[in-house]
């Protein structure tokens, strides 16, 4: 079985204001649409919001979009 690289990225939903879901839905809102895993939307043991960013199925340079727009959502309200 080859190594994929995944990225977990964690934030605090209440103090962000941006649920998982509202990640999930801006994200596949863009040109080009990317679409991420619908796993649970939060971490029981800390209560944040989270998302798995598998990178398998990436071409080169996809990376670079998914992170660009990962930061912009995610620091938009700090």
């Amino acid at each position: 079985m080859p190594h994929v690289p995944r990225v977990l990225v964690q934030w605090d939903d209440a103090k962000l204001g941006l649920s998982a879901k509202q990640v999930d839905e801006a994200m596949a809102q863009e040109d080009p649409p990317v679409f991420l895993r619908h796993f649970i939307y939060s971490d029981y043991y800390t209560n944040r919001a989270w998302r798995l960013i598998e990178t398998f199925y990436l071409r080169p340079g996809e990376e670079k979009i998914v992170a660009e727009r990962m930061k912009r959502l995610l620091t938009k309200g700090a």
